[in-house]
């Protein structure tokens, strides 16, 4: 039996093996690294064991199926996942073999990355990843709390550390973001077929990633829905509220004075700028009193586009 049909969830890679001495008393015990590459442990009664040519043998030992006979590759003395503990009076030995659990795309995300891959060009940068490289970046990528949080599933990575992402939850879930390092994130496709058909354009007219051309988003179906989440962003005391707003505020409904009137009272600088930022993509007369609040605030990142959203609106009303 394969070490891949152990579980039938997701799939599974083993990553090595050992044998460890552990004590009667605790038999199911084990130590992880922090850096460990696994994601579950399972334990093994050791059947048989060769070091060398020969491969091992193991009887799995699981409190919720029968004990299972498997095999495995050989493995040799100076494997840095082999060790033997001596046997001492009252310990039992164990071969504990690892295995990771990877996640299971979506099957929409599967069919983004096949039609995708004959786009890929390095000298343009566009790089859809393949299935098992999506599967390792995403799991990389949601170590990050709000990657972790939106759940999301990078689709193309151009080795700059600003990938293109997709957004599996909350309101802007089905949607691509440009998750960049630095702390821009740019919600800029509504759907996976929108990014795809603008990677083709690219591909065709020899564009940089860097140089896509983003989809203007229309306001959010269910306003309702989105004003919860922007309110319950806007009222979080952590150190990714600003960056989660910055992705779902371009949903807004542009006439939705409650919401940006909380935005651009906020003590956080960061979020007043989404506020000016996002004014100054809707200038509309509605929104000069708010124009004229940023407008005086000492940061010039969120004074400085409220400025234009005051000129922007005085071209309006004349």
């Amino acid at each position: 039996m394969s070490p891949h049909s152990l579980c039938g969830r997701g799939s599974l890679l083993a990553t090595g093996c050992a044998i460890e001495r552990q004590t009667p008393r605790n038999p199911n015990s084990t130590r992880r690294s922090r850096n460990a590459p696994f994601k579950h442990v399972h334990h093994f009664d050791v059947a048989a064991f060769s070091v060398g040519t020969s491969p091992f043998r193991a009887v799995r030992r699981n409190r919720n199926c029968a004990s299972t006979i498997v095999s495995g590759p050989p493995v040799q003395a100076d494997d840095p996942h082999f060790r033997c503990l001596p046997r001492q009076q009252n310990a039992r030995v164990f071969a504990t073999i690892r295995f990771e659990e990877h996640m299971k795309l979506p099957d929409d995300v599967l069919a983004f990355l096949r039609e995708a891959e004959a786009l890929r060009d390095p000298g343009l940068r566009i790089n859809p990843l393949s299935v098992d490289q999506c599967v390792l970046q995403t799991e990389r990528c949601r170590e990050i709390p709000i990657a972790a949080e939106l759940e999301l599933i990078v689709l193309d990575d151009a080795g700059d550390s600003n990938p293109y992402c997709l957004i599996t939850r909350g309101p802007a879930a089905g949607m691509v973001v440009h998750f960049c390092h630095d702390g821009d994130l740019q919600l800029c496709y509504p759907r996976l077929a929108d990014f795809l058909a603008v990677l083709r354009v690219a591909r065709t007219g020899q564009l940089d990633i860097n140089d896509l051309p983003w989809r203007e988003l229309e306001p959010h179906p269910d306003q309702a829905r989105l004003v919860r989440c922007l309110t319950s962003y806007l009222r979080r005391d952590d150190e990714n509220a600003a960056g989660l707003l910055e992705i779902h505020y371009p949903l807004l409904d542009a006439t939705n004075l409650v919401v940006l009137r909380e935005t651009a009272s906020s003590v956080d600088f960061l979020i007043r700028e989404i506020a000016a930022r996002f004014l100054e993509r809707h200038a509309m007369p509605v929104h000069r009193e708010l124009a004229m609040w940023l407008a005086s605030d000492s940061y010039p990142q969120v004074a400085d586009p409220a400025k234009r959203v005051l000129k922007a609106i005085a071209l309006l009303e004349r």
